[in-house]
């Protein structure tokens, strides 16, 4: 009886029919329609997760084009459903809108203050494309703007990085902003970074804080109470006119932005790396 009672209950799960889902894919402007797998110049348009759940495809970044329009058709149909009769088939239409690449992302790093008497530097190195692919070789135009009456100090300059010679500058506070694009025919989207520099009297050597690279990321540096650490890292680098004494110490102090009071203070050791202290 049980034996029959199995057979039966296999019998009526074979009679359920099966909906079949299929994607179909093309470029705008096109009339014919491919399967989503193929792309229309002959290549592939590799869906993920098409096995875990067949009605929904996800597609790898970088799939398409920056500033394109792409169709997808969603079909559903019984398993038995002759071919023939696929004009009769439920169809869901989308239409995917790529945007344009963003800006790339300028990073501007250097002392807040610097004597008049030394040479320093401001660094845009870390500046990136996010809208390059992985493995794309990325290519970044440096051009620098300074004010007020500073203009001889960054022409001509196309470098990430804008070396300032001792007495280059008067005494005063600077604006320096470095726009990044992409060099090439890709020239599109500039990104911005500014800092301002104080030149000052005195033979205190500038230093440059360095925050972790997502602390420059739109919104901020934002860290959980059960942060572990902070990874920021201040750099003094040394000249011929201002050279390094390496028997130096940093002092952090850490203040409340709201009241600018100190949280807390620590002392560490300085260490010579890179042509300079850290």
């Amino acid at each position: 009886e049980i034996s029959e009672c199995r057979a039966a209950a296999s019998a009526e799960q074979a009679s359920v029919p099966t909906i079949v889902i299929s994607w179909q894919y093309r470029v705008d402007g096109e009339e014919a329609w491919r399967a989503v797998e193929e792309s229309s110049d002959g290549g592939v348009v590799e869906p993920l997760d098409r096995a875990a759940s067949p009605a929904i495809v996800r597609f790898n970044p970088f799939t398409f084009e920056s500033s394109s329009v792409h169709h997808l058709r969603a079909t559903a149909a019984y398993s038995y459903s002759l071919p023939e009769t696929s004009n009769l088939w439920p169809e869901v239409f989308f239409i995917v809108n790529v945007l344009p690449k963003e800006p790339p992302s300028a990073i501007l790093t250097g002392p807040s203050k610097a004597p008049h008497s030394c040479d320093w530097s401001l660094d845009a190195s870390a500046s990136s494309d996010p809208a390059a692919a992985p493995g794309e070789a990325v290519q970044l135009a440096y051009r620098w703007l300074c004010s007020p009456g500073c203009d001889a100090v960054v022409a001509d300059q196309t470098e990430p990085i804008l070396n300032v010679a001792a007495y280059a500058l008067e005494t005063g506070t600077y604006s320096f902003t470095v726009e990044v694009s992409r060099s090439g025919s890709d020239a599109s989207g500039t990104g911005t970074a500014t800092l301002e520099v104080a030149v000052i009297e005195g033979a205190t050597l500038p230093v440059t804080v360095q925050p972790a690279a997502w602390a420059s990321l739109p919104g901020g540096a934002r860290i959980t109470a059960q942060a572990s650490s902070i990874p920021i890292a201040a750099t003094v680098t040394g000249s011929t006119s201002c050279p390094l004494d390496t028997s130096s110490a940093f002092s952090w102090v850490l203040f409340k932005e709201e009241t600018g009071g100190a949280v807390a203070k620590l002392e560490t050791a300085a260490v010579v790396a890179d042509g300079g202290l850290k």
